[in-house]
């Protein structure tokens, strides 16, 4: 069979046509008081929504009003960039919350929707002081909300009303005979309406605690979230993705996606490098690290991102000759990307932690008296450097491990996963990709969107890319087991596919995953899985490379229905969360094929920097790659030119048939045969 043209290299508009730009920058605001270490990661808003933004392609800028009131927020040029705002406030003790209640009258007048989640942050002048109601209203007023001054804490008094039923309001949690409290509070003029109605007839009081407008979304504390009293695990109670799309108009625009590449789940695997050295249990001989590069990484040949501390390793310190050739082996296998887990594996990445952390990695009496940094191997006379744990064993790797060179360069964090900014400049400034932190999952035990974590962590101008899953030090209860747990792994890559594919799927842990039967057999049980699946492999550079794509990726709607693209880099995938939408490929250029999953359309791009995309309602007949397992550069007729991790294999719509073709090509290829396959 002869594989018809695909790529398109005419049309019939000027590609340099003027358009809107799609803003998609989230102005997030958040006060570092209300936090432990003062961190906007420790929020409410980046570890419970940002998740969900994300994934309709909207990314948050943090702005700390907590403690003096930011100059740049009065400016109308830098809100003019934002899509629309959230505040999501744990109490109402805003330090200047004068200067916030003007700023929101000012800001009302730009027109950005907000969401309100939580408390506003700004009804206490102090913590025994609230402000007039008067007050309070000249803000909220403008935003077609209304605080009626009444608090009330007696749940035996209040009715409860669904208006527009139980579905959006009890997505993870039941409200029913939950409700503790509530704050009068109302909607104003035509177009607010209520989620949900409290009464409280014996007051004759009732309150809106969720309310829907066309200025604004407010979703009252304690029914936004449930927050377990014992285990402190999270549920929305509110749908999230429902406020996100009808808030952000988040439906409206094609999203850039990190799960899919050419129309299939991505998988990339990633292995920290902790415990290479440790004896393994399961033949009481070898080591850990040879286990999991005999019984796992050589058995499945899938691409992989493995990483040593280098200090476990060189003969200088804990390792020996054995060690250093078992790794000049992992390293020589042409699907292992090698990678770089620190010198020395620091446990807190701050020259001096807070007792908050070092309560984690120390005992109550250590943690009082330590000063100075926590790592987990201890060298002699070594204080903690961050050109040593980086660019130092980065070197080593790439001078006494492994002789390749001009591939991209990983550093997998280590601990807390936190690193400041210092050693973040390092990493970039050393051309360096970075990845860890986040561990989110989605299981029987963790069953709420709101345990995934956001895609990365911004420090200044610096990316931190966090992983798409959590490893198996988390699903053993920090390797006190039961071992066997991270086999729950596949029930998060089973939730975060339906109803909606919300992450690619990830393979994440540790060399110690070689140490015990049950771990060993916890992983070949999530390979066999992920296996079993219709996917895209890459390497964990790649997904990083992508996540920068998504992050750094320009949308401008030329018309209705026609949208260019571009500045995504190695981002290879747009969706549309619409069915009934097709591509146009006469008119679309680089588009190389699309398919539809869960109600949404996948489109799939090509190896141009630009990219026109056409929709139309009419399902076209043009030939077009239904899914693949590769970065596709170009498709021409009988000719596919890319990239591929394994052997390339492709699914294509021609002629009206489904065909799937096969090849041999792994890494570059151009398959002129294409061979059809069953």
């Amino acid at each position: 069979m002869v594989l018809l043209l695909l790529f398109v290299s005419l049309w019939s508009f000027n590609t340099h046509s003027r358009g809107e730009i799609v803003k998609r920058e989230i102005l997030a605001l958040w006060d570092s008081t209300e936090t432990d270490d003062g961190s906007y990661t420790q929020g409410p808003i980046h570890l419970y929504l940002e998740p969900i933004l994300n994934h309709y392609g909207l990314k948050l800028e943090y702005v700390d009003v907590g403690k003096t009131f930011p100059s740049k927020l009065s400016s109308s040029a830098y809100l003019a960039k934002f899509r629309g705002v959230i505040s999501w406030f744990t109490d109402d003790n805003l330090k200047e919350a004068k200067a916030y209640q003007t700023w929101l009258i000012k800001a009302s007048k730009q027109k950005l929707p907000f969401l309100f989640l939580g408390d506003f942050g700004f009804l206490l002048e102090t913590p025994s002081k609230e402000f007039p109601k008067n007050f309070i209203n000249k803000a909220l007023n403008r935003f077609d909300i209304e605080y009626g001054g009444s608090f009330y804490n007696n749940p035996l008094l209040f009715n409860l009303e669904f208006p527009i039923g139980k579905k959006d309001l009890e997505f993870e949690r039941a409200l029913e005979n939950e409700v503790k409290e509530i704050r009068i509070v109302r909607g104003l003029g035509k177009s607010s309406k209520p989620w949900l109605k409290v009464s409280i007839p014996s007051e004759n009081e009732t309150s809106w605690p969720v309310i829907e407008n066309t200025k604004a979304f407010y979703v009252q504390s304690g029914y936004e979230i449930f927050v377990n009293p014992t285990t402190y695990q999270v549920k929305w109670r509110v749908n999230p993705f429902k406020i996100v799309e009808k808030v952000f108009d988040a439906r409206t625009f094609p999203a850039p996606d990190v799960t899919t590449l050419c129309g299939r789940r991505m998988l990339y695997i990633h292995i920290d490098g902790d415990g290479f050295i440790n004896q393994s249990q399961v033949d009481q001989k070898s080591l850990s690290g040879d286990i999991i590069l005999e019984k796992i990484i050589k058995k499945y040949k899938l691409p992989t991102t493995a990483s040593v501390v280098v200090s476990e390793i060189d003969p200088k310190y804990l390792g020996n000759p054995g060690t250093v050739e078992s790794v000049k082996e992992l390293f020589s296998l042409p699907y292992v990307e090698p990678a770089n887990h620190t010198f020395s594996h620091p446990l807190s990445w701050d020259m001096e932690p807070t007792l908050n952390e070092k309560r984690i990695y120390l005992s109550e009496a250590k943690a009082r008296a330590h000063r100075g940094p926590i790592v987990a191997y201890k060298i002699k006379d070594y204080v903690l450097d961050y050109n040593r744990e980086i660019k130092g064993a980065m070197e080593y790797i790439y001078t006494a491990l492994t002789d390749r060179t001009g591939e991209e360069k990983v550093v997998l964090w280590s601990g807390s996963c936190m690193p400041p900014r210092e050693a973040l400049q390092i990493t970039e400034a050393s051309g360096y990709l970075n990845m860890n932190g986040g561990d989110g999952r989605l299981d029987n035990t963790y069953d709420s969107y709101a345990g995934l974590s956001a895609l990365i962590r911004q420090v200044g101008p610096y990316t931190q890319v966090y992983t798409s899953f959590a490893n198996e030090n988390i699903y053993t209860n920090l390797w006190e087991g039961p071992y066997s747990g991270f086999k729950d792994l596949i029930e998060s890559f089973r939730r975060t596919e339906l109803p909606v594919r919300i992450r690619p799927m990830n393979i994440y842990y540790h060399f110690y995953s070689g140490e015990r039967k049950s771990s060993l057999q916890a992983l070949e049980d999530i390979y066999d899985y992920a296996s079993s699946q219709e996917i895209s492999p890459v390497l964990a550079s790649d997904y990083i490379k992508i996540v920068h794509g998504w992050r750094d990726s320009k949308i401008t709607r030329v018309s209705t229905d026609h949208y260019r693209f571009s500045n995504y880099g190695h981002l290879k995938t747009f969706r549309i969360d619409r069915e009934n939408t097709f591509p146009n490929y006469k008119k679309s250029r680089n588009i190389i094929g699309h398919n539809f999953h869960a109600g949404s359309l996948y489109v799939h791009l090509g190896g141009a920097e630009v990219t026109e995309l056409v929709l139309t309602s009419k399902e076209s007949t043009a030939d077009h790659i239904i899914s693949c397992n590769g970065f596709v550069d170009k498709v021409t007729s009988s000719k596919i030119t890319g990239i591929s991790r394994v052997p390339f294999e492709a699914k294509i719509k021609s002629g009206g048939q489904d065909v799937r073709l096969t090849g041999k090509q792994v890494g570059p290829f151009s398959l002129a045969k294409l061979q059809e396959g069953d």
